[in-house]
């Protein structure tokens, strides 16, 4: 079930997530928590709200140390994928190791970003340490779990009683896994609804409204219910997670899988008379040939006359809207 805050506490989180300034936003969230009822049916909210004024709380305390300077914990992304590799200090570090040949000390990766790399099917991974363990205490963790929100997937090292605790934890700070409601605000444009839904659009647009939200895109999955709708507007995020057991960890499968989760293809291209080249283009699934060529070079898709895909030992002809599939070797001919 929803909330139902009273207007004024929708009023003031309309205005906190507007504020750019953190400690205007740290005003606004403490005095949209002393604004709704507490009861049984606001219980989640309650610990959110909690949970992101200590961390604002830390960030600016963080911030006033470092007195402008720029923060050691953030992590440049590359062009190739970022698999954040957590769970306790002894696995996560393990796994780290077999699959980058880094052993980094407990010191170093208490002290910055442990970043290393990892190459799998042909495609390279960036691979950034976070591990999660209550031994770290709540800030340090939370430190990692800085590093995690960015990443393309998280990847857990450890058993199901493990990976339960750190799952309860991430929901704790607004941290979903799997694919949920994405609630992204637009300047103009109304209310997009992407995805199929049980629910109805009137539901939707008067929810959103009722928090001054009038231009966003929503997207659903067909279980998505009003709640997970307003725990979106709250800050929900998801996230793509992957678990594995400790120990023996493959680079190739787990490229296969974190491939598979993220929805990615490799697509080889090769020009007449070469052979294809051996580092792939990763695409989205379900991806064209006229897509790919835009990718490549928007010239090559605006004198597009057709492609030869090579595939399964096979080599066809085909034209703009040829969808490809993972391992495709592709030759695009152009004017």
């Amino acid at each position: 079930m929803v909330t139902n805050l009273p207007e004024r506490a929708k009023a003031i989180w309309a205005k906190a997530v507007a504020a750019r300034d953190p400690r205007l936003k740290l005003q606004l969230l403490e005095e949209f928590y002393r604004s709704f009822p507490k009861h049984k049916g606001t219980e989640k909210l309650e610990k959110s709200i909690k949970r992101q004024i200590a961390s604002l709380r830390r960030e600016l305390e963080e911030a006033k140390r470092r007195k402008g300077r720029r923060d050691p914990w953030a992590v440049k992304k590359g062009e190739e994928p970022q698999l954040a590799l957590t769970g306790s200090i002894e696995d996560a570090v393990e796994a780290f190791s077999s699959l980058t040949n880094l052993r980094p000390s407990l010191p170093s990766i208490l002290a910055k970003p442990v970043v290393g790399t990892f190459k799998g099917l042909g495609v390279s991974f960036q691979l950034v340490l976070a591990p999660y363990d209550e031994r770290l205490g709540e800030e340090r963790r939370e430190r990692f779990l800085r590093l995690m929100r960015p990443s393309d997937l998280i990847v857990f090292v450890g058993d199901d009683g493990s990976f339960s605790k750190f799952r309860d934890w991430m929901l704790e700070h607004n941290i979903s896994f799997g694919r949920g409601v994405e609630l992204s605000r637009m300047p103009s444009g109304g209310i997009r609804i992407v995805g199929r839904t049980k629910l109805k659009r009137e539901e939707i647009t008067s929810l959103l409204s009722g928090y001054g939200i009038r231009n966003a895109l929503v997207r659903l999955e067909e279980s998505s219910t009003l709640e997970d709708v307003e725990d979106a507007v709250f800050g929900r995020t998801f996230k793509k997670v992957l678990r594995l057991e400790p120990g023996g960890i493959e680079p190739e499968e787990l490229a296969r899988r974190a491939l598979e989760e993220l929805g990615l293809i490799r697509v080889f291209t090769k020009k007449a008379g070469s052979p294809p080249s051996d580092r792939p283009i990763l695409l989205e699934d379900g991806t064209t040939v006229i897509e790919l060529a835009r990718e490549v070079h928007k010239e090559l898709a605006k004198g597009f006359r057709f492609a030869k895909v090579w595939r399964g030992g096979k080599v066809v002809r085909v034209g703009p809207s040829f969808r490809l599939l993972d391992g495709d070797i592709v030759e695009i001919r152009s004017s």
